[in-house]
């Protein structure tokens, strides 16, 4: 879902016969930073990055590899994995790429990732303002369906798109 054209946001709600659940992420980019405790990997290419935030159903574990052929890497390899094994997995991505080139005057957009029992929330912070983005994860839910609420926050919030309308 693109929450704005500069970032967007991908949710995956997965169920398996047997544990052995991974969440896969293919790039251009290689994966420069990853800090799962505070929800955030970063990529950095040559011209752009992206900051990648997420939040999960379970606790995650990440490890990196690439693909390569003929000794040029085609492209970088992020997996996710449960901690502890699950055959139920929901996974909120959200995706903030940004230009390298400090010549463009634009700042570096932001993103915080807080977590409670059952969702996700995104604080995103660029030049366009501040948004917030809740993702319900499904943990404690009556609804079997994950829930995305997006808002704008400039002297108030106001809801710009709610999954549950």
């Amino acid at each position: 879902m693109f929450v704005r054209p500069s970032y967007f946001l991908i949710l995956d709600q997965v169920k398996a016969n047997e544990s052995g659940l991974e969440w896969n992420y293919h790039s251009c980019a290689p994966i420069s930073g990853i800090d799962l405790e505070k929800g955030l990997i970063r990529f950095s290419g040559t011209k752009a990055g992206m900051t990648m935030a997420l939040g999960c159903s379970h606790a995650l574990k990440a490890r990196v590899g690439s693909y390569e052929s003929a000794g040029m890497v085609l492209t970088h390899n992020l997996v996710l994995s449960p901690i502890e094994p699950t055959t139920t997995l929901t996974v909120a991505a959200l995706l903030l790429p940004f230009p390298l080139d400090r010549d463009a005057g634009l700042p570096e957009p932001v993103v915080q990732v807080e977590t409670d029992s059952d969702s996700v929330i995104f604080t995103v912070t660029g030049a366009w303002g501040i948004d917030s983005v809740r993702c319900g994860l499904g943990i404690e839910s009556s609804s079997p369906d994950p829930i995305i609420e997006v808002c704008r926050v400039a002297g108030g919030k106001e809801m710009i798109f709610s999954s549950q309308n």
